[in-house]
């Protein structure tokens, strides 16, 4: 139900899915005893948040959308790169003979009226936007992706793929469309992304880190399970709202990269990890640039990244041309 609190601005009150529209797969999804002892949640809310409202959302932009190929989901905070991923490799102008692509930033609530009434009306300009009743917050990250998990699950079950991101780097659709995707055609349950191996990313106890974990979390351990790095995340589809269902029996833990793309997705049986390669990403994006900018200038090499690192409008425009020019070389090359 969609309840109008302004002209430009709308809330929407989302409650939990009743099981009784459940499948039995989704249904044999159980909670992990061990976890509440290990992650032993401690901020106040058990899990994830589910009941809050939307402060706004566009309902319908997935369902108008035919043969929508991937969805585009964007962690990013209010005052962030939006323009520049709008303008950039999130318009499926550039590269829709190889699919249809759609964009949904995700945000928390603002205590900043001027900057929520900015926020209203970008929305009302570009329909593209998710804003969940909780505060945007670093520490709140795991509610945003969750919130993302419902939103997908509820309302965007005709995208073949989800592709999560953050807003500071740029994707390089055409490698996306023409060598990543081919690999997952008819498969299911699969997540591709900068798989981190259970035991090889150290739980960082220091205090004055920004990662610091308090010691009464993974009590005992030194290094956390398996799961990826949020930077770039592909999904198929089929699996978010198994994701989703599990989320709502894991408890909550901070660090977002751990719950949403690690502790949540191992309650799911059957799900499947593929890894990046490490050429596939370079999140330097000066480092990126000059690859890419060196291939233009010398057509004979290659430069082969995935995703690279973005935080200015006008890097983003840069490496997303010289992404253009070398996949309008190759193309250019194999038809001769």
């Amino acid at each position: 139900m969609l309840i109008t609190i302004s002209p430009r601005v709308a809330v929407t009150n989302i409650g939990q899915p009743t099981t009784t529209t459940l499948s039995p797969e989704l249904m044999a999804i159980s909670p992990d005893t061990e976890l509440d002892t290990l992650i032993n949640a401690s901020s106040g809310e058990k899990y994830p948040m589910f009941n809050g409202k939307y402060v706004f959302e566009n309902p319908a932009l997935c369902s108008e959308v035919k043969n929508l190929s991937v969805l585009l989901i964007v962690h990013t905070a209010p005052d962030h790169f939006k323009l520049a991923i709008r303008r950039t490799w999130a318009n499926d102008t550039y590269y829709r003979k190889f699919g249809v692509s759609i964009v949904l930033f995700l945000l928390g609530r603002v205590e900043d009226a001027t900057l929520q009434k900015k926020m209203e009306t970008e929305f009302k300009d570009y329909r593209d936007m998710l804003q969940g009743n909780f505060r945007d917050a670093y520490k709140n990250l795991t509610h945003k992706g969750v919130m993302g998990y419902r939103w997908i699950t509820e309302r965007c079950r005709n995208a073949k793929y989800i592709l999560k991101t953050d807003d500071d780097i740029v994707v390089n659709m055409f490698q996306l469309f023409t060598r990543v995707l081919p690999n997952f055609h008819n498969k299911t349950k699969q997540i591709f992304c900068n798989h981190v191996y259970t035991g090889t990313m150290p739980i960082i106890r220091e205090k004055t880190s920004k990662w610091h974990v308090n010691e009464n979390h993974f009590r005992g351990k030194t290094a956390y399970p398996e799961y990826c790095s949020g930077f770039m995340v592909l999904y198929t589809n089929d699996v978010i709202p198994a994701i989703y269902r599990a989320a709502t029996m894991t408890p909550f833990f901070w660090v977002d990269d751990v719950y949403l793309y690690g502790l949540a997705p191992g309650h799911v049986p059957g799900i499947k990890y593929s890894d990046m390669k490490r050429t596939d990403h370079m999140l330097d994006w000066q480092k990126a640039l000059n690859c890419y900018r060196n291939v233009t200038e010398n057509l004979g090499k290659k430069c082969d990244y995935l995703v690279t690192g973005s935080r200015k409008l006008q890097v983003s425009e840069e490496t997303w041309i010289e992404m253009r020019k070398q996949f309008d070389h190759v193309v250019g090359t194999n038809s001769t």
